[in-house]
């Protein structure tokens, strides 16, 4: 009984454990953000080619200079980079497909390219600081925080001041508070406010202004009006507003002395260097800072350049009309983005622009391997019918080690016959040691010991004589074996 007590309260403890646990728990959802993809940030322009995927647009992006080879595939193309166009060839490859129709959109930037000055665009850098636009803004929003902090002080001196003067009417000494009656309000005094209260008042009245104005305006990004490029390709389309860089804007010859209202032909300093001008401008817009588009005409197609393509890349996307302005640049079918300098391997270049050097080369190894090949004597043809008997053989070899007066090395053929043959004939020969195989063939052949050990071991033969010697008597022992 008292242990299903045990049992039940433990049990009843554990329940009331789980439901104080179930009760407190709360259950939530974390979304953790991992950031960019790999692809994402591999391609800096990959929002743009899913936005206009998205549009009906057949785009795709590259970061190499060979897929210029196949233009006519394409009917928009993007540069980010001007200086991928390096040499004439490539530029006047450009500029024939934009004269069949193509449409190209390029990047100016320092370094840049032949089509840059073929169109006589030049890049400018501007030397621009965020203070302006600062000042601006804060006018524009109402935050005079210095200005309303200041009266609040003001306002606290004031309040100091009544204070004073109320002490100087209860003392009896007019000629003391006489500066206070001077500076007195004329009529009532304000309630006696400390200086924290004052300060945090004016935060309070900042606040609310600025939360006032960022209400109205959430959902757009605030941009000072000096750096907004207005653009408008046709009356009746809309306006579109892009933000370019402000550190760069581009400028060409014939914008100038528009602007200026200078006549072309009067004008020698801004003559272009060119003496047949093919390419003029036929709209250009920009911000109060300086151009960054220019626009021209070039047979069927157009070309445009900016001073900032990365308005194009995934983090300014979706600033301003950004993306209208891709679209109204012709990016309507198919279409190539390129970015970045990747450049193919050298084997693929060496084997597109000169593949006489690699066969040149692979000739050349072959040629060093067979050279430095490992072979003795000239090559001759084996001749099978030619060839000596194994005796011949033997004793070319014999003749060989007698020569070289290797003695030794004759004697041992004979004398490991002797070991076989005493080892079937002698018994224990075999796990004899040394001198007890000396002793067993002394006794079998009547010949001394001393013999017999100088026998097995002819090292102290040295001629022909004791060679010979040496022969004769192995040769007997065999044959009592």
């Amino acid at each position: 009984m008292a242990n299903r007590v045990i049992t039940f309260t433990i049990v009843l403890l554990c329940g009331l454990l789980g439901y104080v646990l179930y009760s407190t728990l709360e259950v939530y959802e974390e979304t953790v953000d991992n950031g960019w993809s790999l692809k994402a940030r591999k391609n800096p322009y990959l929002a743009a080619e899913m936005m206009l995927l998205r549009l009906g647009a057949a785009t795709e992006s590259s970061n190499t200079k060979v897929i210029l080879d196949h233009l006519d595939d394409y009917d928009s193309v993007l540069i980010a980079n001007s200086g991928l166009v390096v040499n004439q060839r490539m530029a006047s490859k450009l500029l024939q497909w934009v004269e069949q129709g193509g449409k190209l959109v390029i990047g100016a930037n320092e370094s840049q390219g032949k089509l840059l000055e073929i169109l006589e665009i030049e890049y400018k850098p501007v030397n621009y600081s965020y203070e302006k636009d600062e000042q601006t803004l804060h006018g524009d929003l109402g935050w005079d925080t210095n200005s309303t902090i200041k009266k609040s002080i003001e306002d606290y001196g004031r309040e100091k001041n009544d204070d004073l003067c109320k002490q100087c009417d209860d003392s009896k000494d007019q000629n003391a508070c006489k500066s206070c009656n001077e500076n007195a309000p004329s009529k009532g005094t304000e309630q006696k406010k400390k200086l924290s209260d004052a300060l945090k008042e004016a935060n309070k009245r900042n606040h609310e202004v600025s939360t006032e104005k960022s209400d109205d305006s959430s959902a757009e990004e605030i941009i000072p009006e000096r750096r907004l490029t207005h653009l408008r390709f046709n009356d009746d389309e809309p306006e579109i507003n892009a933000v370019f860089s402000p550190w760069s804007v581009i400028s060409h010859p014939d914008i100038y002395q528009r602007d200026n209202g200078e006549d072309e032909s009067s004008t020698a300093v801004n003559e272009s260097p060119v003496e047949n001008k093919l390419f003029t401008p036929v709209f250009w817009g920009g911000s109060s800072q300086g151009t960054h588009l220019i626009q021209f005409l070039n047979g069927k197609g157009m070309i445009t350049v900016v001073s900032d393509a990365s308005i194009w890349d995934s983090q300014q996307l979706a600033r301003k009309d950004h993306g209208v302005l891709l679209r109204a640049l012709g990016f309507h079918q198919k279409s190539l983005i390129l970015y970045g300098i990747a450049m193919p391997p050298i084997t693929t270049l060496a084997w597109t622009h000169f593949p006489e050097f690699i066969i040149s080369f692979l000739l050349l190894l072959i040629l060093c391997v067979w050279c430095v090949a490992t072979r003795v004597g000239p090559v001759q043809s084996v001749n099978s019918i030619d060839r000596r008997s194994i005796i011949n053989s033997i004793l070319g070899a014999a003749s060989y080690q007698h020569r070289r007066r290797k003695y030794s090395k004759l004697l041992e053929p004979l004398i490991a016959d002797i070991h076989t043959l005493a080892k079937r004939q002698l018994h224990g020969f075999a796990i004899a040691d040394t001198e007890k195989k000396e002793k067993l063939l002394s006794d079998h052949t009547g010949m001394s010991q001393k013999n017999i050990n100088q026998l097995l071991n002819p090292h102290a033969v040295g001629d022909d004589q004791s060679f010979q010697a040496a022969v004769t008597l192995l040769r007997e022992i065999r044959k009592t074996l």
